[in-house]
């Protein structure tokens, strides 16, 4: 992956409103979520023909109703102009909640968790990889091996906040 943008970190407002998006279903909030990201895409400006949003397992689909992070992505691909693909990745197992584990078990939970499954577009196309936060990193790389696998030329990817170590919103175990 060649970068991972963010432009707010992970802690005050910008946490809350995700947090709440999340897991209090504060789907209207999305929209301002994704202006942050367009924000950040401003200021860092990359050349994508795709965008494709983090996919969550079935299971935490179900139960949350949406995928926040294509509720982001969305919006995304309209401001790029570029089309947003929710198929072109899979999550081929269901994973532990990240924010529960340390660095090295969550790099661990996530590994061979996600197959580019429309390896024909994305076959030498440069991808934007959609989420709503980075901590450690370890989902959004997951994601980008298996895009890169799949035969991608690029992979960037954009969250809304990125948690910035020993700051409010970290996590306590490393």
């Amino acid at each position: 992956m060649r970068a991972i943008i963010a432009r707010h970190a992970f802690e005050g407002l910008i946490r809350s409103a995700i947090l709440a998006v999340k897991y209090r279903g504060r789907t209207r909030l999305a929209p301002f979520l994704a202006a942050t990201v367009t924000a950040a895409l401003e200021a860092r400006p990359v050349s994508a023909d795709l965008v494709v949003p983090v996919p969550l397992g079935p299971r935490r689909l179900r139960h949350r109703g949406f995928n926040q992070s294509e509720l982001i992505a969305d919006k995304v691909a309209a401001f790029l102009n570029v089309p947003i693909e929710t198929q072109a990745l899979i999550r081929n197992r269901e994973t532990d909640e990240q924010v529960k584990l340390s660095a090295a078990d969550r790099r661990r939970n996530v590994a061979g968790t996600f197959t580019a499954i429309d390896t024909a577009r994305c076959h030498a196309a440069r991808i934007l990889l959609v989420d709503d936060v980075c901590t450690t990193g370890a989902t959004l790389e997951a994601c980008g091996a298996a895009l890169l696998e799949a035969g991608a030329a690029a992979v960037w990817a954009v969250v809304v906040g990125r948690e910035v170590p020993g700051g409010p919103g970290s996590s306590r175990r490393r």
